[in-house]
């Protein structure tokens, strides 16, 4: 097959054949959520000298070197269409502007077909160039939604060549400072990178065994708790995700009375004279509280008993059984931090104890601290935003998740 020879070389993670009347590119960009299926009888050279940049919604006209990101067929009159500036980057200078998009991104959009429903990529934003570039074969609402469009893409043309093996770096630094100039500016998009293959189960409590249960038996959960987890569930870093659910456990225990403190409480405001002795009372409330909250200074002690109140370790045991090996082992990040194993083997998941309840406290809250202050105060070690960090981080967060849910369903 003569034509895509050369794209086939430059993109090796994408798959070209011939068909009867089409060439087809399955996973584009190393994408398997559409292909692109070309007609044979068009001018394909265009494609001859672009790469697909995994983590990009770009095409990559390495020999110009110029990156092409993918914007959108909008109105010519747009303001934003008219910014052109130099971004000066390590003694070099790269041209950044807008222009119409390129023959290569025709062809690419006018053959765009999905395959399989959304993923974080967005079909790297080419289904509107696919209604844009097949018009003719439209409804005639998505005709007048497009009247007066032209495709436009947002380049940088400079010398690549010390860049070439990650444009990460640069590009999260161009987004930095043009957001610092505009805080409404379209931005980078840059997707993660997965350099570390391992894959965790998801401990769910609904599969084959039990099943989604029939009937929910709901009851109030504080607003405040709600509404952190919430934020939680809606978030797609990790980092952030195990933040908000530790914030859960920091906010309850905050407010957590034990169940000595609670049953003593309860016990004076139900003295049957306590109209008339309010003073009294109230004064032996308040010692009560200052006695209390003078033992439970200490927030990691205070944290522990918060959840050794609601939580035992039957209620984890779907975590760790799922990842158990990883849970065998210690864990270094990036950047330095340590977090020891919670077993020495997958048997000793069978004879564990509450007990474990501390040293998983111990860890997660190791973890958060590194993860808001940048460092761990005693050993000065961090965990790194990398994208090897945020899978080493996935067993603990659906710990901290489930721990964060339990103690919801029972506060108040």
């Amino acid at each position: 097959m003569k034509q895509l020879q050369h794209f086939s070389k430059n993109n090796p993670y994408s798959k070209v054949e011939e068909e009867t009347k089409h060439i087809k590119i399955s996973r584009p960009w190393d994408d398997d959520t559409f292909i692109i299926l070309l007609d044979k009888s068009d001018d394909l050279k265009a494609l001859d000298k672009v790469k697909l940049v995994d983590y990009l919604v770009a095409i990559y006209h390495f020999e110009e070197g110029l990156l092409e990101f993918i914007f959108a067929p909008v109105e010519t009159d747009l303001e934003i269409l008219e910014r052109k500036f130099e971004f000066n980057f390590q003694g070099k200078t790269y041209d950044c502007y807008f222009d119409k998009s390129s023959k290569a991104l025709e062809l690419i959009g006018t053959g765009f077909q999905q395959t399989k429903s959304s993923t974080k990529t967005n079909y790297r934003e080419l289904r509107m160039y696919n209604d844009f570039y097949t018009l003719d074969e439209q409804p005639e609402f998505i005709k007048e939604f497009y009247k007066g469009c032209e495709a436009y893409s947002f380049y940088i043309k400079g010398d690549f060549s010390m860049l070439e093996n990650d444009f990460s770096y640069f590009l999260r630094l161009l987004n930095f400072y043009m957001e610092y100039f505009d805080r409404e500016t379209p931005k980078i998009i840059l997707h993660r990178k997965e350099t570390i293959k391992d894959e965790f189960k998801i401990p769910c409590l609904t599969g084959e065994v039990n099943k989604f249960p029939a009937s929910i038996n709901a009851h109030n959960i504080e607003l405040t708790v709600l509404e952190t987890i919430d934020v939680a569930h809606k978030t797609d870093d990790i980092r952030l995700q195990f933040i908000f659910y530790y914030q859960v456990l920091e906010y309850c225990t905050y407010y957590f009375l034990d169940t000595t403190i609670k049953k003593e409480l309860n016990q004076i405001l139900k003295k049957p004279d306590i109209n008339s002795k309010s003073k009294e009372y109230t004064k032996s409330i308040i010692d009560k509280l200052q006695d209390h909250y003078y033992k439970n200074k200490d927030d990691s002690v205070k944290m522990e008993k918060t959840i050794l109140e609601f939580i035992s370790i039957d209620d984890l045991k779907l975590e760790l059984e799922s990842n158990c090996e990883f849970f065998c082992e210690d864990i270094e990040f990036d950047g330095g931090l340590v977090i020891k194993k919670l077993f020495n083997k997958v048997e000793d998941l069978e004879s564990i104890t509450e007990n474990l309840l501390t040293a998983i406290r111990k860890n997660i809250e190791k973890i958060r601290n590194v993860l808001v202050h940048l460092r761990e105060q005693r050993e000065n070690k961090v965990i790194l935003p990398t994208p090897d960090n945020d899978v080493k981080l996935t067993p603990y967060m659906f710990i901290i998740k489930r721990i964060a849910e339990k103690i919801a369903l029972q506060f108040e």
